[in-house]
């Protein structure tokens, strides 16, 4: 049975001992290191698979063979060998995902970085003009899908589904967080909140197409912050908060809600404060 012992030989072998461990050699060069990154997590992602399927056939097999063998002695040696496999499988689960964190953290996210960090410097109190014209052409959200896609279409070519799928839900967290920092940057009017609004959907869109799982869920503080945003007036909030939320779960604080207001231009602080959240 292959140990994590013995992939992380492996790794050393490979000199990227590092790579579960978030650590990179000096010299190498970021898409080399991002491809043997992606080489490991596949390595780990097939033992893991071989281990679960394994244990499965030793199950079925052991059913068979108690009913012929029987006694207390040998099914504690099969209890025994499936708890091992069992443990192993957990292991290497625990590895892959200090690996995915280390590859995401140190390798993908500073290529999202640029992407993400423009947000800031568009303007965000729109005209009725400007609104039409990102409403085609918003420099934004273009601007970062088209990025991403090269950025993806790498890890696709390389990666397992499995793997992919991983590292994608681990950087669709991040990369909404990085979004939040970037609005807290910004002033806003209406116009800007809407078009704001409309380029989360477009971007829950397009994390939606790249995996069938769930990503809806990590954009849900951006959603909450959009929806903020949107607002005609500031004491609006009242219809969404408190027993007029309905089945809406807020994933903000009241702290949170009143800094948010307050990156709108045309809201007054006092009108914000007088608010009971």
């Amino acid at each position: 049975m292959l140990s994590v012992g013995a992939l992380l030989l492996y790794c050393n072998r490979m000199e990227w001992t590092g790579v579960l461990q978030g650590k990179y050699p000096t010299s190498a060069e970021p898409e080399n290191s991002l491809a043997t990154s992606l080489v490991v997590l596949n390595d780990i992602e097939v033992t893991i698979s071989n281990i679960q399927k394994l244990t499965k056939s030793l199950q079925a097999e052991a059913s068979k063979l108690m009913v012929q063998i029987g006694g207390s002695s040998a099914e504690a040696k099969l209890d025994s060998c499936v708890a091992d496999l069992s443990s192993s499988a957990a292991s290497f689960k625990e590895l892959r995902e200090t690996a995915i964190t280390s590859v995401c953290e140190t390798l993908l996210l500073p290529k999202f970085q640029p992407l993400v960090e423009v947000f800031s410097t568009f303007n965000h109190v729109l005209s009725e003009e400007d609104y039409s014209n990102y409403e085609v052409n918003d420099p934004f959200v273009q601007g970062f899908i088209s990025g991403a896609d090269v950025i993806f279409t790498e890890l696709k070519a390389i990666s397992l589904p499995e793997v992919f799928n991983l590292l994608l839900s681990n950087l669709t967290n991040e990369i909404a967080y990085k979004i939040e920092e970037q609005i807290y940057k910004c002033r806003f009017n209406q116009l800007g909140g809407v078009q704001f609004d409309n380029n989360l959907r477009i971007l829950i869109g397009y994390f939606s197409s790249l995996t069938e799982w769930a990503v809806r869920d990590k954009f849900a503080r951006l959603s909450q912050m959009g929806t903020i945003l949107n607002l005609e007036h500031a004491v609006e909030i009242s219809d969404y908060w408190g027993s007029g939320s309905g089945p809406l779960v807020w994933r903000l604080t009241p702290g949170e809600v009143r800094r948010i207001l307050q990156l709108r231009e045309d809201f007054k602080i006092d009108d914000i404060n007088k608010i009971k959240l």
